[in-house]
């Protein structure tokens, strides 16, 4: 079941809502939902800003409900935030549409971060063990094929990463 966090400072527009998006078949959540669902017209303040914001800091998918006539304008304020823009007198059957299709980029945004971290991460330990070879090439006169073989080395017989390797040359030097 997909979790939909709405964002209304009408209760009213609230009550109807959740009302409605059950009848859909989604659970209504006050925070950490799979698709966030913003009502533009009952927000009160530069609610563009911060919702586009709020897009910006999460994995969920994000939808905003916009009166018809200021649709193109919130599109406009939203572009390139991420956030879909739909009316607020859209059928219930196109919200329930979008607020799928919203928790499934939701979905894939979650997983390009993740293996964004695993890449940012692998570049570290890559950096570190660049870092040991050029210790080992400056201080130990070795050349880089023997310093990657040495690091190489002593990882499989120590039965550790290359980084964990490196981490203890440069602490070794002082660094």
């Amino acid at each position: 079941m997909i979790r939909v966090q709405l964002c209304c400072d009408c209760e009213a527009a609230r009550q109807k809502l959740e009302e409605e998006l059950a009848r859909c078949g989604f659970e209504c959540v006050r925070e950490g939902g799979d698709v966030i669902l913003a009502v533009a017209a009952a927000m009160r303040g530069c609610w563009q800003s911060r919702l586009a914001e709020l897009a910006r800091r999460t994995d969920a998918g994000v939808v905003a409900l916009v009166q018809s006539c200021d649709r193109q304008a919130a599109e406009r304020g939203l572009e390139g935030s991420g956030v879909a823009v739909l009316p607020g007198d859209a059928p219930a059957e196109i919200l329930a549409e979008v607020l799928r299709t919203a928790a499934k980029t939701g979905e894939r945004l979650c997983a390009v971060r993740d293996e964004l971290c695993r890449t940012r991460e692998k570049l570290r330990g890559e950096k570190i063990v660049a870092r040991a070879k050029l210790l080992l090439v400056e201080r130990r006169g070795m050349t880089e094929s023997e310093a990657h073989r040495r690091i190489e080395k002593a990882a499989m017989d120590g039965r550790a990463t290359r980084c964990e390797i490196a981490l203890a040359i440069l602490k070794e030097y002082g660094f």
